[in-house]
């Protein structure tokens, strides 16, 4: 093209400033470098082992039950703090301390609450329904959890671990340079292929620690379900400029028909790029490890019913306490003399019902000696 025999060549090629050089070029699109390495499983550490016990359930369902038990407890202290309740007398932080060890010891088996009141009552029993439903989930969270895969974990994070470890990278011969220059590789940490379908071959076959990518070749590896254990790292290296070569007879207005299709043409490959099914498979494996822990949202049922009966046992100590209190309300002398005819009429009234009692049951025993004997008189007549 560059000398007139050919006027294009049908295919994609990178527009390197060597070929600029000997030809005219037209962009089509830009293509992403990345740097790609294997992956490997990621050895579990004290800390992971540490988390492993708390991830059946995410953060905020945690939260959310410390809020409840610790709420519990205080209500517990309120109402056994009472004349009568297992707490009487106790200080208020003593008592709030004695509810809370109560209230944590009931979740692991070691302890539990004294309830000695309607309201106690009740919320011991939402206490113990609320622990019910989460060590049944919890139980089964953590069994699931202990049949997940292990994480994976590249070989190297960047092209830091590459000076630093001294690896080798597998690049192809047409992108040596522009890796070079924007990275700062040096020769000898640099195995150079021939094509680009070689870097993940030269990978697998240990020729290389690492590799120089473009987005789609790793893309097309992936299609056919190969090399799935390499995985790209971070953000691209690099652009490089995807070109066609054309002679100087049709430049302008193949440059002119390109620019004014470009967006149509981007979008057509964006809609027949082909699948990538490792990525697919990788994705479905992350929805189903971060599936395992269960969501705030899944346990709002046991929550809202702990939460209701506490406030019905609630509303039954305050309404007990209401009326021990109106109870204890003294009368005053004028109000003594205004229930005192009252009160003689009820016990006028009270010594009256007893004394018609009295002579119903000596009527009815009356009437019972009349019926037996005159049953014996029918007997002795027989």
């Amino acid at each position: 093209t560059g000398m007139g025999y050919i006027d294009i060549c049908i295919g994609g090629f990178t527009a390197s400033a060597d070929r600029r050089m000997k030809s005219l070029m037209i962009s089509i699109y830009y293509d992403s470098v990345y740097l790609v390495a294997p992956v490997k499983e990621a050895e579990s550490t004290f800390v992971d082992l540490l988390q492993s016990s708390f991830k059946p359930f995410t953060t905020e369902v945690w939260v959310t039950f410390l809020g409840i038990i610790l709420g519990m407890s205080a209500l517990f202290a309120i109402q056994e703090t009472v004349e009568g309740g297992s707490l009487e007398g106790m200080p208020t932080l003593s008592a709030v301390g004695t509810c809370i060890y109560n209230s944590f010891g009931q979740v692991v088996g070691v302890a539990g609450h004294e309830a000695t009141s309607a309201g106690s009552r009740i919320s011991s029993f939402a206490l113990g329904l609320l622990i019910l439903f989460i060590t049944a989930t919890y139980t089964a969270n953590l069994a699931s959890l202990l049949v997940i895969q292990k994480q994976q974990r590249p070989a190297v994070d960047g092209i830091g671990d590459i000076k630093r470890l001294k690896l080798k990278v597998c690049v192809q011969y047409s992108i040596k340079q522009s890796l070079m220059i924007s990275t700062g590789l040096g020769e000898d940490s640099i195995v150079t292929v021939r094509k680009r379908s070689d870097v993940a071959p030269g990978i697998a076959n240990g020729d290389c620690d690492a590799g120089v990518s473009r987005e789609e070749d790793l893309t097309a590896a992936h299609a056919s379900g190969k090399h799935c254990d390499i995985r790209r790292m971070n953000d691209a290296l690099f652009n490089m400029d995807t070109a066609v070569p054309v002679s100087e007879n049709f430049y302008k207005a193949l440059q002119h028909v390109t620019t004014k299709y470009q967006f149509d043409f981007l979008d057509a490959v964006k809609k027949f790029k082909t699948d990538d099914l490792c990525g697919k498979t990788d994705a479905e494996g992350e929805d189903d490890s971060e599936s395992q822990s269960m969501e705030l949202a899944l346990l709002l049922g046991p929550f809202l019913i702990c939460s209701g009966l506490s406030f019905v046992g609630l509303s039954v100590t305050l309404a007990a306490r209401f009326l021990r209190k109106l109870r204890e309300i003294p009368i005053t002398k004028e109000e003594e003399d205004k229930l005192a005819p009252i009160i003689d009429r009820l016990d006028k009234l009270q010594q009256e019902v007893q004394e018609g009692r009295r002579e119903n049951q000596m009527y009815a025993a009356s009437l019972q000696r009349q019926w037996q004997r005159q049953r014996r008189r029918q007997r002795l007549r027989r």
